[in-house]
């Protein structure tokens, strides 16, 4: 889940709620009571925390349990073990992307709750090439390009020509410009979504390639060009935003200048403080604006 959603997610669910997850093994969403995946409850978050070192969201807290923890095919097309409407909330994170048959997964997220999350790999992660070592574009195990438009869902079957014409497809350098929320879809829904298999001949992927604005290249396929642009344009932007960091903090220190060590101190007790008292410093704070006016 992007962790700029995380929180927004956690705000629409209630203290009391019933929350299922969908897919939740490879980096759980501990807010959930129930999760619902292929992979067994003893090696749970294993899967991110040895790839990238990331660590549970939703919470510090696990809500689920080895009990409520239901392992099973989520394509076989036997109704999930809910009644309808049953669940409060459910997330399905970067899931429906992997399985043979998300329209049935669909189907049942609609069938058993009332409002969820969903979130998908965007079509422009999806479509760029140097993603994976040894993979032209996108990640292998991904069977779909899923498009999120509106409250509706589009599978397209991730088909092989993609790998092979670089028209069909993204340069490294502009995938690994996009920033994070660029690089996923995600879609908020209530009561219910519509959703969709869909289709990509070459003249329209070819169109749906060119619609994102970034030069595409024709000739030999170069794996190792391609992870290496992947790089460099990621680290290109991650100095950029370091730079933006930097530029804002030279600009709260600023505001120190010319302070004795005395002063910062008292500034950092007086911080401290409204931290521990946000209501009394409130009223100091409406105090001195009052005598202001």
């Amino acid at each position: 889940m992007l962790d700029a959603n995380e929180q927004d997610v956690l705000a629409r669910i209630r203290p009391g709620d019933v929350v299922l997850d969908i897919g939740g093994w490879a980096r759980c969403f501990n807010r959930a009571n129930y999760v619902l995946d292929l992979f067994p409850y003893e090696t749970r978050g294993r899967c991110y925390k040895d790839a990238m070192d990331l660590g549970p969201q939703g919470g510090p807290v696990e809500h689920f349990s080895a009990e409520t923890w239901i392992c099973r095919d989520l394509c076989d097309h036997t109704p999930w073990p809910f009644a309808d409407k049953s669940i409060d909330f459910c997330t399905c994170s970067h899931t429906l992307e992997d399985l043979r048959d998300p329209l049935w997964l669909c189907h049942e997220m609609i069938r058993v709750a009332k409002r969820g999350y969903i979130e998908v790999p965007s079509m422009a992660f999806e479509l760029s090439r140097g993603r994976e070592p040894g993979v032209p574009v996108g990640l292998s195990h991904h069977k779909w390009i899923v498009d999120v438009t509106g409250s509706g869902v589009t599978f397209i079957p991730k088909l092989h020509f993609v790998h092979g014409e670089r028209h069909l497809s993204l340069p490294a350098k502009f995938g690994g410009s996009l920033p994070p929320d660029r690089l996923v879809s995600w879609l908020f829904w209530e009561d219910g979504f519509t959703y969709a298999e869909g289709w990509f001949t070459r003249e329209q992927l070819a169109e749906t390639v060119r619609s994102f604005g970034a030069e595409t290249e024709d000739g030999e396929d170069s794996l190792e060009r391609d992870r290496l642009e992947l790089v460099l344009a990621q680290t290109q932007r991650e100095l950029s935003e370091a730079r933006a960091r930097e530029h804002a903090l030279r600009q709260e220190l600023a505001y120190f200048a010319g302070l004795g060590p005395r002063s910062v101190r008292v500034a950092r007790k007086i911080h401290t403080f409204s931290q521990n008292h946000p209501t009394i410093s409130r009223l100091l704070q409406k105090g001195i604006s009052t005598a202001r006016d």
